[in-house]
C-alpha cells in the first residue's frame, strides 16, 4: 500500500473520529456572535459551553415532582465537584492578570454552577471585583462567572458591578459590560439596565451596547418573553434607522442580528447592496442568524453565485449558509464558489469546515459534488482534507455495498 493511501486512510478516520465524537451543533457555531460580531474576547469558546450547560441546569431546576428535584441536586453536586465558596474565592483571586486559573475550563464549570445555588457566593466575587487592586482580566472573569451563572441573585450582583465606580475607571469597562452579552435569560433588572447603558453612551461604547442589547433580545426571545424582546429590538430599529456611517451600520446589523427577529431579514437583503463590503458581511452574518428562514438562505445562495465576490463576504457568507443541514441546491452553490476561477484561501478553509461538518449529508451527489469541486482547486491542508472526505466517503460507499 502505498505511502499516500496510508496518508489519505489517517486523516479519513481522524475525520471519522472529529464526526463520531465531535458531531456537527450548529448552535455551536458563534452562539452570540464571534469576535467580530460582538467584540467577545477568546474566552467565549470555553465559556459558551459553560453558558449551554448552565441553561441546562436551570431548566431542570423548572421541573416540579420530588423525583427531579432529587435528580436536579444531585447533578448540580456532581457538577460543583465539592468546590466551596472559600476555594472558589481563593481561585479568583490568586487568577493571573488576564483572568485565567489552574485548569481553567473546569474552574468555570464548577465555580457558574455554585454562584447559580449560591447567593452568598455571589457577593463574594463582587468583593474580590471591588478590590481597588484586581486587574481588569480578573474582573472580567468574575464577570463572566456571573453572567453565565444567570441566576436572579447572579445577574443582580452583576449589574451592581458594572454600575460601581470602579467599571467606570475600569480600561476594559466596555469588555465587561459586554458581558451581559452571555445572560441567557435575562431578568428585568438585567434587561433595564443593559437599555439605560444604551442609551447613555455614545461613540464606541454605543455600538458595544448595540451588539449586546441584540444578544438580550435574542434571548428573550428564546426564552418565550417576545414582549421584553420587542422593546429593546425598538432601540435596535432607530439605531439602523439613524446609523450614519460604515460602523454604525454595521454594528446595528449585528445587533439585529443578534436579535433573531425574522422579521428584520428584508433588512438584511436590502443591506446586501451596500458599496461597503463591511456592510455586505455583515448583513451575511445577520441572515445566518435565521437559518430557518427561506428567503434568508435564498439570499446568501444569491450572495454566493455572484461574480467578483470578496473573499471575506463569500467565506462569512459560506460558514453562516452552513449553520444549518444544507440542501441539494446549496451544495450546489458551494461547489460553484469552489469552481470558481480564483479560489482564495480563506474561502478554501470555510469551504472545507462547512463541508467536514456537513457529513451527515455525505449521501448526498452534490456534497460530494461540493467536495470534489474543492478538491480539485485548494492546495495545501485543504486539498488533503477534502481528499481525505472523498476516501471517507468511498469507504462507506463499499462498506454499505458489502452489508
Amino acid at each position: 500500500m502505498s505511502l499516500r493511501k496510508l496518508f489519505l486512510i489517517a486523516i479519513s478516520f481522524s475525520l471519522l473520529a472529529y464526526y463520531c465524537f465531535k458531531p456537527y451543533n450548529p448552535d455551536s457555531v458563534t452562539s452570540t456572535g464571534d469576535n467580530s460580531e460582538n467584540g467577545s474576547d477568546a474566552r467565549e469558546s470555553n465559556d459558551s459551553v459553560v453558558a449551554k450547560n448552565g441553561a441546562n441546569s436551570r431548566r431542570m431546576a423548572n421541573r416540579n415532582s420530588p423525583e427531579d428535584a432529587v435528580i436536579e441536586q444531585q447533578h448540580s453536586q456532581q457538577r460543583i465537584d465539592g468546590l466551596t465558596t472559600d476555594e472558589m474565592t481563593v481561585l479568583v483571586s490568586q487568577s493571573a492578570t488576564d483572568g485565567h486559573v489552574v485548569d481553567h475550563a473546569r474552574f468555570l464549570w464548577r465555580a457558574t454552577e455554585l454562584l447559580r445555588t449560591n447567593p452568598g457566593a455571589c457577593a463574594a466575587l463582587a468583593t474580590i471585583y471591588e478590590n481597588g487592586d484586581s486587574p481588569s482580566g480578573r474582573r472580567t472573569l468574575i464577570a463572566d462567572l456571573l453572567a453565565h451563572a444567570g441566576s436572579p441573585a447572579a445577574q443582580s450582583t452583576l449589574v451592581n458591578l458594572l454600575k460601581n465606580k470602579v467599571t467606570t475607571s475600569d480600561p476594559s469597562q466596555v469588555d465587561l459590560w459586554q458581558r451581559l452579552s452571555f445572560v441567557e435569560e435575562p431578568t428585568a433588572e438585567t434587561v433595564q439596565a443593559a437599555s439605560e447603558r444604551f442609551k447613555g453612551v455614545s461613540g464606541d461604547e454605543r455600538l458595544a451596547m448595540t451588539h449586546t442589547l441584540g444578544s438580550l433580545a435574542g434571548h428573550l426571545r428564546d426564552s418565550g418573553d417576545t414582549e421584553a424582546a420587542d422593546s429593546l429590538h425598538r432601540f435596535l430599529e432607530q439605531g439602523y434607522g439613524s446609523a450614519a456611517g460604515e460602523n454604525e451600520r454595521v454594528a446595528a446589523l449585528a445587533g439585529l442580528g443578534n436579535s433573531r427577529d425574522e422579521k428584520d431579514v428584508p433588512v438584511f437583503v436590502q443591506a446586501l447592496s451596500s458599496d461597503s463590503t463591511s456592510v455586505r458581511g455583515a448583513a451575511i452574518r445577520a441572515l445566518g442568524r435565521q437559518p430557518s428562514s427561506l428567503v434568508a438562505r435564498t439570499a446568501m445562495v444569491t450572495v454566493l453565485s455572484k461574480p467578483e465576490l470578496e473573499p471575506e463576504v463569500a467565506a462569512t457568507a459560506v460558514r453562516s449558509l452552513g449553520k444549518r443541514p444544507l440542501s441539494n441546491p446549496e451544495f450546489d452553490a458551494l461547489a460553484g464558489v469552489a469552481s470558481a476561477p480564483q479560489l482564495e484561501n480563506p474561502v478554501a478553509e470555510a469551504l472545507s469546515s462547512t463541508l467536514t461538518k456537513q457529513m451527515a449529508m455525505q449521501n448526498s451527489p452534490s456534497w460530494r459534488g461540493a467536495v470534489e469541486a474543492l478538491g480539485s482547486r485548494a492546495t495545501g491542508p485543504v486539498a488533503v482534507q477534502a481528499q481525505g472526505l472523498l476516501f471517507l466517503d468511498d469507504l462507506q460507499k463499499s462498506a454499505d455495498l458489502g452489508q
